[in-house]
């Protein structure tokens, strides 16, 4: 995070070496163990405001990587919400890639019980076999995207009425 921080927020540097700039110790107490102190050292600290404003420079130009590799697709991101939107076996491609990326260069790994795919034409089995990960939940009735209702009218009408709060996360 500190390359991103010094090519765009230079001022900070001092203040994100004094908050990260040692491993904080996280402690845990396990039954049958007892204490474990594990240092982090990777990623940032959770519930820190901080770590989720340096996500955002640091995921920038990958996520932009990503948008340059696949211009026929839509990349759009909020904080550390991305949504991929394009023809089925492209996404799924440019969701592997963020996937790599993402574990590559930032040591994190996505999971896909919080992912899901939205196709309004092509059925579950259509849309693995364009190659998305089986893990994923596909729906062919609507989901959110940056936080407001993409899909068919039952469900942007379900969406007005109340049923915001169900967890959909956009692919």
């Amino acid at each position: 995070m500190r390359g991103p921080l010094l090519q765009h927020f230079p001022v900070l540097v001092a203040l994100g070496r004094l908050m990260y700039g040692d491993a904080p110790s996280i402690v845990f107490n396990e039954a049958g163990v007892g204490r474990t102190e594990v240092l982090s050292s990777v990623g940032t600290r959770q519930g820190c405001s901080w770590g989720g404003f340096l996500y955002c420079p640091t995921t920038q130009p990958l996520l932009q990587q990503l948008a340059d590799k696949f211009p026929d697709c839509k990349v759009l991101v909020f904080a550390d919400d991305a949504h991929i939107l394009g023809p089925p076996q492209l996404a799924a491609h440019a969701y592997e890639l963020w996937r790599f990326l993402y574990g590559a260069l930032l040591q994190g790994k996505l999971n896909d019980s919080k992912s899901k795919c939205y196709s309004p034409r092509l059925s579950e089995d259509e849309v693995l076999r364009a190659g998305l990960s089986s893990g994923i939940e596909v729906s062919t009735e609507g989901t959110r995207v940056l936080g407001g209702p993409v899909g068919c009218t039952a469900f942007c009408r379900d969406f007005s009425h109340g049923d915001r709060c169900r967890g959909d996360r956009g692919f």
